[in-house]
């Protein structure tokens, strides 16, 4: 018995990731904005999945931690390529 290989399956994660980033650029500051009247709101067309305990929309804020956490990941990826090439050369 064979198993099915998803050798695709972390590119496509990574790709998600790098859309919803992307995605963050279009939302604005739509993510921050309190809304007293939408208070633990459920799901509308204006938010796929609800909003938080301060009227936020969940999937925007999710696309704002995207973009977040991708700039700190090329970060780290860097910083740590010019150190680890600056210590190796040095060696």
């Amino acid at each position: 018995m064979t198993f099915p290989t998803f050798k695709w399956l972390p590119y496509g994660i990574v790709l998600a990731w790098l859309l919803m980033a992307l995605g963050g650029y279009a939302v604005g500051h739509a993510a921050i904005e309190v809304q007293l009247d939408k208070l633990l709101a459920l799901s509308d067309a204006g938010s796929w999945l609800g909003y938080d305990e301060l009227g936020r929309p969940v999937w925007d804020r999710l696309l704002m931690g995207a973009q977040t956490s991708l700039l700190v990941a090329v970060s780290v990826v860097v910083f740590s390529a010019l150190i680890g090439t600056t210590i190796g050369v040095y060696s």
